[in-house]
C-alpha cells in the first residue's frame, strides 16, 4: 500500500504536473477510469486541469457519435427530436453518462403524440430499418399505424415474441403502443441494431419514472438539447439501484442484467426510513422530497445543438419552445405503508400529477401543489379565453388555425443553473452532487486545495483508482 507524505509532494515541479493536463491523450486515458465525482475534483484544482476536464467532457458526453450506431445522420435525428418532442430512455441514457458500451442493447424512444409515431418511423424506414410488427399489427407500418390511429389502444390477444417483450416490460404503464423497429445485418434476416417507439398516454416522463423505478439506475433522459440523471450520485457513485417491493419473476431478467453490469439493487427500501444516514439513505434517493429536473440533485448535461434546428412556432403568438417539455416535469419518491402481521411494510412509489389543457401542446408531471394551483388557474382562465376566440373546434383544427395561442410550462427557468453549477465540459453537475463530490476527494486524498499540492495528490489518487485491483 503507497502513503503519501508531505515531502512526497515538493518532488515534481508544477510546471511538469500540469503537463501531464496538456496533453490529451495522456488524460484521456487517465480521466476515462475515473467516476464523474473524480472529474469534478480534478477540474476544480487549476484553469488548466479545469480546460483538461472540459476537453474531456466534450469528446466523452458526444451524444452524434452516440447516436451513429443507430443513425447515418444523428443530426437530422435530433432535429426530428425537437419536432415531436422524443425523450431517448433505457440503457442507452445509461450507457451515456455512465461512458459504457453494452453490445445488443436497444434504442427506446418515448413520444406523446400519434403523429410523432408516424414521423419517427418514416426517418427510421428511410434510413435502412425494417418494421417488425408483433401478432397483431400488420406487416405493412402505414397499415398499422392507421389500425392503431383508429383503434387508440392495445389488442387484447398477445401470443407473438414481441407481444410477450411488450407485456413484461410496458403492462400496467402509462402507453398506448409499442413498434419495433431492426436494421438487419446486410444480406440477412439477422438484428443488427434494434429501436422502440414508445406512445405514451402523458408526458414521456411519467412512463420512465412508473417503468424504470423497478431499478433507479435506468431513470436517466436525453431531449434534444439535454440529458439528465435523476439519482446520479447512488447511480455512478454508489453503484446502488432501487427496486419495487412487489416485483414478480417477469422483471427477473432484467434485475439480473443490471446486477451483472454492476449495480448493487435494494430490495428492502425501508433502509430509506429507517436509517437517513445510512449509505444508502435519503442523500442518494431523496423520499418524500419533491424533484425537478434541474434541482440539485440531478446530473444535468447541455448537449451540443449545433446544426439542430429549432422548432417553428405554432402560431405567431404561441410561445416558442426552448425547452424540452420533459424537463419541466417534477415528481417525488413517496412512500406507500401496507401494515402486514402487525408489521409496517413501506412501498416506495412515484407520486405526481398530471397537468393537461387544451392550451398546452404537451402535457406535464408536477407534484409541487402551489405550481398544480397556479396552473389550474391559468388554464381555467386563458382557456376559457381561447375557446370564446375560436369557439367549438377540435384538436386538429386548432393545430391548423394560426389565432389559437399554444402555451409551454417554464418553472423557475432553465438559465440561472450556470451560476451555482461546475461545468464539465459541456455538462452540468448541480451543486449537491459536486458538494458530495468534493467531500468525498478531500476525504480521499487528505489535503487542503493549496494548489499544487492538492495537483499531485489528485493525480497520485487518478493513477491509484485507475491501478486493477490485487
Amino acid at each position: 500500500m503507497a502513503y503519501l507524505t508531505d515531502a512526497v509532494v515538493t518532488v515534481p515541479t508544477p510546471t511538469r504536473i500540469l503537463d501531464v493536463f496538456t496533453r490529451h491523450f495522456i488524460y484521456d486515458i487517465l480521466f476515462a477510469s475515473l467516476s464523474p465525482a473524480c472529474l469534478v475534483c480534478v477540474g476544480r484544482v487549476s484553469r488548466i486541469t479545469r480546460d483538461a476536464v472540459h476537453d474531456f467532457g466534450s469528446r466523452a458526453f458526444n451524444i452524434n457519435k452516440r447516436l451513429s450506431r443507430f443513425f447515418s445522420d444523428p443530426v437530422a435525428f435530433r432535429t426530428l427530436q425537437v419536432q415531436t418532442a422524443c425523450v431517448i430512455s433505457g440503457s442507452f441514457a445509461l450507457q451515456f453518462f455512465d461512458r459504457t458500451f453494452y453490445p445488443k442493447s436497444d434504442l427506446n424512444l418515448y413520444v406523446e403524440h400519434g403523429t410523432s409515431i408516424r414521423d419517427i418511423a418514416e426517418f427510421l424506414l428511410g434510413d435502412g430499418y425494417l418494421f417488425a410488427p408483433n401478432s397483431y399489427q400488420t406487416e405493412d407500418f402505414q397499415e398499422a399505424w392507421k389500425k392503431w390511429h383508429f383503434a387508440r389502444g392495445f389488442g387484447e390477444d398477445y401470443d407473438g415474441p414481441l407481444d410477450l417483450m411488450h407485456l413484461t416490460f410496458y403492462r400496467d404503464l402509462p402507453i398506448l403502443e409499442v413498434l419495433t423497429f431492426v436494421q438487419t445485418v446486410e444480406g440477412t434476416r439477422i438484428p443488427e441494431e434494434v429501436v422502440q417507439i414508445v406512445l405514451t398516454k402523458e408526458n414521456p416522463v411519467a412512463c420512465v419514472v412508473e417503468h424504470h423505478l423497478s431499478m433507479s439506475c435506468v431513470m436517466n433522459i436525453i431531449t434534444y438539447n439535454s440529458a439528465v440523471s435523476f439519482y446520479s450520485y447512488a447511480t455512478f457513485e454508489d453503484r446502488v439501484a432501487l427496486s419495487h417491493t412487489d416485483l414478480t419473476k417477469r422483471q427477473g431478467p432484467a434485475l439480473r442484467k443490471y446486477m451483472e453490469r454492476g449495480w448493487k439493487i435494494l430490495a428492502d427500501p425501508t433502509l430509506l426510513v429507517t436509517s437517513s444516514q445510512s449509505n444508502y439513505g435519503h442523500r442518494h434517493f431523496y423520499p418524500d422530497a419533491t424533484r425537478w429536473m434541474d434541482d440539485d440533485k440531478s446530473w444535468f448535461i447541455h448537449l451540443d445543438t449545433t446544426d439542430v434546428e429549432d422548432l417553428p412556432l405554432l402560431s405567431p403568438t404561441s410561445t416558442p419552445l426552448r425547452q424540452d417539455p420533459a424537463l419541466q416535469c417534477s415528481w417525488c419518491l413517496g412512500d406507500d405503508q401496507e401494515v402486514l402481521q402487525q408489521t409496517v411494510l413501506y412501498r416506495y412509489v412515484m407520486v405526481h400529477s398530471r397537468a393537461s389543457s387544451s392550451i398546452l401542446t404537451y402535457t406535464y408531471t408536477v407534484r409541487d401543489g402551489a405550481f398544480l394551483n397556479m396552473l389550474c388557474d391559468l388554464f381555467r382562465h386563458q382557456g376559457t379565453l381561447e375557446h370564446i376566440k375560436l369557439p367549438g373546434i377540435s384538436l386538429t383544427e386548432r393545430q391548423r388555425h394560426g389565432p389559437w395561442t399554444w402555451y409551454v410550462i417554464v418553472h423557475r427557468g432553465l438559465v440561472p443553473l450556470m451560476s451555482f453549477g461546475y461545468d464539465l465540459g459541456g455538462t452540468l453537475i448541480c451543486s449537491r452532487y459536486a458538494r458530495d463530490t468534493l467531500r468525498h476527494c478531500k476525504t480521499q486524498t487528505g489535503c487542503s486545495y493549496d494548489l499544487h499540492k492538492c495537483m499531485f495528490r489528485l493525480i497520485w489518487l487518478c493513477y491509484l483508482q485507475s491501478m486493477p485491483e490485487d
